[in-house]
């Protein structure tokens, strides 16, 4: 079961969403996910700030028409924007973190995200192949077999330390291909990765764990 914020406005009123977003805003000025330094990409409150008045602005203008429907239906859609792409980043905080608890009181509806019994779940990674990158320093290839299917992923888990030991794991990233490059790895050393396939339905069994020493 994964936990998803409801972003969906199509039922609040201009003023609603305006409220609404300017709420967001003083609440994400308190978040720890927004207490480092973040890229620009990522807007938070004074983004949301701006977005709430600029809607504003443009449903306070005199008169009717095509042109100030026009202007209102883009400055509402850009706001929404905003606001998912927010809500992508403290999801992903969120996860990374393992604390679903983050997703609460941001001024969104917290959703419980459950999967049939019937979804069939993927089978184990078979083949796994990881080696080292001869052409490059610090870098591995790894290759699985093809049981990713359309909507699925692979999730890559390294370590370093004892491959037994299930809390020296981490995860490196998820990938949508059978093939690809880890880079940013110390030369000289010993890794441990194991893979394992992510579906709309859970997760499948680990892989056997492949050991490469990286140069």
């Amino acid at each position: 079961m994964n936990s998803i914020l409801q972003t969906s406005f199509k039922d609040d009123t201009d003023g609603d969403l305006i409220v609404r977003v300017r709420h967001m805003a003083n609440i994400l000025d308190n978040l720890d996910a927004y207490k480092t330094e973040l890229p620009p990409w990522i807007p938070g409150g004074k983004q949301f700030r701006e977005h709430a008045d600029r809607l504003e602005e443009v449903v306070n203008l005199p008169g009717s028409g095509k042109t100030k429907d026009e202007e209102r239906t883009a400055a509402r859609e850009n706001t929404i924007r905003t606001v998912n792409f927010a809500v992508q980043y403290i999801t992903m905080y969120s996860e990374h973190f393992k604390d679903p608890s983050l997703l609460e009181n941001i001024g969104l509806e917290v959703k419980h995200r459950t999967y049939s019994k019937n979804r069939k779940l993927p089978g184990k990674v078979e083949k796994f192949i990881a080696k080292d990158d001869a052409e490059n320093s610090g870098a591995i290839v790894v290759q699985v077999n093809n049981g990713i299917g359309k909507k699925g992923s692979v999730e890559l888990q390294i370590t370093e330390g004892d491959p037994t030991d299930e809390v020296s794991w981490r995860i490196v990233d998820y990938y949508f291909t059978c093939k690809f490059h880890v880079n940013g790895l110390e030369p000289v050393r010993r890794y441990h990765l194991r893979a394992r396939f992510k579906n709309s339905g859970g997760n499948g069994p680990w892989s056997d764990v492949a050991t490469v020493v990286v140069s």
